[in-house]
C-alpha cells in the first residue's frame, strides 16, 4: 500500500519579487527533500509568488497564473510530486 505524504511550506515572502520567491521555493525543495524523501504533494503559502502587494496588483499580478503554473509545472516534473501554490495575485 502506498502512502500520501504532504508537505506544507512556510517561507518568508519577499513582497513584489517573484524571482526571489521562486528561488526560495527551489532552495527549500533542494535542501529539504532528496530522492525518496520527496513528498507526494507540496503546499505553498497563499500569495507565495509576490506577497501581499494588493495595491500594486496591476504591476505584479499574474493575470492568468501562467507564470506560476509554468514554474510549479517544471518543479513538479523535476521532483516528481504535485504542487499547489495556495493562491496567486491575479
Amino acid at each position: 500500500m502506498s502512502s500520501l505524504r504532504i508537505a506544507i511550506v512556510q517561507m518568508e515572502i519577499v513582497p513584489g519579487d517573484r524571482r526571489a520567491n521562486y528561488e526560495k521555493v527551489e532552495k527549500t525543495l533542494d535542501s529539504k527533500w532528496i530522492g525518496s524523501d520527496i513528498p507526494t504533494a507540496v503546499i505553498l503559502p497563499e500569495i507565495w509568488d509576490v506577497g501581499y502587494v494588493i495595491e500594486d496588483s496591476d504591476k505584479f499580478g499574474d493575470r492568468d497564473a501562467s507564470q506560476a503554473a509554468e514554474f510549479l509545472g517544471k518543479l513538479a516534473v523535476r521532483h516528481e510530486c504535485w504542487f499547489t501554490g495556495g493562491s496567486v495575485l491575479a
